[in-house]
């Protein structure tokens, strides 16, 4: 049986599955953001009017997947996997909404990785004609994920002005093959990344934590994934989506000479872990919506 890889680690999906719908909701402060004009729904209560921070991040999952089920044309009893997760135990929200939504549920935890990795999986179970729709959803409340991870809310623990804000957000896509809508996207293949860790332990510096991979994955992409397709090092380059500070500007300068100089930009990689792999225009077939992500 012939397997569906590219390289060592790049998996190839032929029947190229589509996103036909997404849709993604937030909170107050991310609505007064830069990308305040592209979110569906913006929630100015902190508890979206439930009684609690975990029921709130709980609507926002369900609101988000109700929607991008719908902008795909379809409905959730025609839906057959839901993969999806958050950043709390035992992924509760995702949990708890996949009981009041039905549908059969892969719980996924992934932290920042989870809405990628959720795209994947959903993709190959597409591709593997296991299912011909998957919705795929993640969620965070900053409430939430500070009782989690640092000091609940009502401890008024002071954080460093540097300290990371987790979004008040949820995401969904309904992933299909053939599906009812006008696709957004098609997902050509996936790659796995590698788990890269230097130690670092400070709970108020996520982007540092996550740095290492950054730098790491940008070159596996083409070294492990798209080089036996035909793309070379030289053949793409690396886009920054946002300016980082700290290690990860660090890291970008250690690397620069191996990489900054032979794709002619100034590095591969932001503070905040997220990076974008550009092909040559036209080459290969890429197209703007298809270049390869990686946060």
């Amino acid at each position: 049986m012939a397997l569906k890889r590219v390289g060592t680690q790049t998996v190839e999906l032929p029947l190229r599955p589509a996103i036909c719908g997404a849709a993604a909701v937030a909170g107050k402060k991310e609505g007064e953001g830069p990308l305040g004009s592209l979110w569906d729904h913006i929630y100015r209560d902190e508890l979206c009017g439930q009684e609690s921070f975990e029921l709130a991040e709980k609507k926002l999952f369900l609101d988000a997947v109700s929607r991008a089920v719908q902008k795909g044309g379809t409905k959730n009893e025609d839906v057959q996997f839901l993969l999806g997760g958050d950043l709390l135990n035992q992924i509760i929200t995702a949990a708890f909404s996949a009981r009041e939504l039905g549908i059969p549920f892969i719980g996924l935890y992934g932290a920042c990785s989870t809405m990628a990795e959720s795209l994947a999986l959903a993709a190959m179970l597409l591709d593997g004609e296991h299912a011909s729709r998957v919705v795929c959803a993640a969620s965070s409340h900053f409430c939430t994920a500070e009782r989690q991870y640092r000091f609940p809310l009502e401890f008024a623990t002071q954080r460093p002005p540097t300290a990371q804000w987790t979004v008040t957000g949820a995401g969904a896509s309904l992933v299909s093959v053939g599906g009812e809508a006008k696709p957004l996207a098609h997902i050509t293949r996936a790659c796995m990344g590698r788990v890269v860790d230097l130690g670092i332990t400070d709970a108020n510096n996520m982007g540092a934590a996550m740095a290492p991979v950054g730098v790491n994955i940008g070159p596996g992409l083409v070294r492990g994934g798209f080089q036996g397709a035909g793309v070379e090092e030289a053949d793409v380059r690396w886009e920054p989506c946002a300016k980082g500070t700290g290690a990860g500007w660090d890291l970008k300068r250690r690397r620069r000479n191996e990489y900054g100089r032979r794709h002619g930009t100034g590095g591969i990689y932001t503070g905040h872990g997220c990076v974008r792999m550009i092909a040559k225009k036209g080459k290969w077939g890429f197209s703007a919506r298809e270049c390869a992500w990686v946060c």
